[in-house]
């Protein structure tokens, strides 16, 4: 029973850490169709982050070497932590907007990441995931704040 159990975690793990792999790539590398890193930044940009470089590189950073890391189960519980904050901003600001359901670019599979990786973090060690989890979320929080603040009376770019 434990052996089939762990065998299916596994394979959930391997998937989504893939999938999100691949969606990292697309960011820093341009492949698979993505944009790149440069053009990254400014999707990022046009989002409204004041640190767009730093947060598109961040976000991608965390996408590619973190979706390799859970696919392999290495420090699944904080890279499972940093995925789930990816995973949020990415509702928050792209997806959540346009509604649940994926054709028409909702959030309905971001959310499914978002819960894989909240399970598996949790079940790899559930205090050190949710110690990790408000730590990563309140730096993300830190930075947008400090991003916007830093904005205030600054002269746009025209």
């Amino acid at each position: 029973m434990y052996f089939e159990n762990d065998v299916a975690l596994l394979i959930i793990r391997i998937a989504a850490g893939l999938f999100v792999a691949a969606h990292g790539a697309q960011k820093l590398f341009g492949v698979f169709g993505g944009p790149g890193l440069a053009k990254w930044h400014g999707a990022v940009a046009s989002m409204g982050f004041a640190q767009s470089r730093l947060m598109g590189t961040l976000a991608a950073f965390v996408e590619f070497f973190g979706g390799i890391a859970f696919a392999i189960g290495l420090y699944t519980p904080v890279v499972a932590a940093l995925l789930v904050v990816d995973m949020a901003v990415a509702i928050w600001k792209v997806h959540g907007p346009k509604g649940f359901f994926v054709q028409r670019g909702g959030y309905e599979y971001t959310l499914i990441l978002l819960i894989v990786f909240a399970a598996i973090g949790a079940l790899a060690d559930p205090v050190f995931f949710a110690a990790v989890l408000v730590v990563s979320a309140g730096v993300t929080l830190v930075a947008a704040a400090i991003g916007t603040t830093a904005s205030i009376g600054r002269p746009q770019p025209r």
